[in-house]
């Protein structure tokens, strides 16, 4: 069974990343008219147009930085299989056997799973902290089924 980013949750970081970047925008435009009215030699025209430059310039790499994000998840994948998960990136795959999960973390938001957070016994050479997130698969409910299944329960937690 192989899982992968939903698009519902490709357009929430979207929206997201679009609204910082606006709010960045206005604070950029914010400090050059505060700043700029105490310069004799620029006009309110010329602020006006910088503030609103300096809006649209942020949009522009927010929507960039978006862009390059929503790529790198596309191309992310979960494979389960009947000891292991394999996490595809770019066609890399890295294994992890079910017998070095020490603990897992199923988030709900309103009875819907939200993320699950594993815990691993030993390090690896791709993961850092010894822990790995999921959330914004499409049906990451089988993924938790899975954990469930396949750990005793009380490695396994709800919240």
């Amino acid at each position: 069974m192989r899982l992968s980013i939903s698009e519902k949750y490709l357009k929430k970081q979207k929206n997201i990343s679009v609204t910082y970047s606006f709010l960045g925008g206005l604070a950029v435009s914010f400090v050059f008219i505060v700043f700029g009215l105490n310069i004799d030699y620029l006009t309110k025209e010329v602020l006006i147009i910088v503030s609103i430059l300096s809006i649209v310039w942020m949009l522009f790499l927010g929507l960039l930085d978006n862009r390059t994000r929503s790529n790198d998840l596309r191309n992310r994948h979960i494979e389960i299989k009947k000891d292991k998960i394999v996490l595809i990136d770019y066609e890399v795959e890295h294994h992890i056997p079910i017998k070095s999960i020490a603990s897992v973390n199923i988030q709900n938001i309103k009875g819907v799973i939200s993320s699950i957070e594993l815990s691993l016994k030993k390090s690896s050479t791709f993961i850092i902290d010894n822990s790995l997130k999921f959330e914004g698969y499409e049906e990451i409910e089988r993924l938790a089924d899975f954990l469930r299944s396949a750990l005793p329960e009380e490695p396994v937690k709800s919240r």
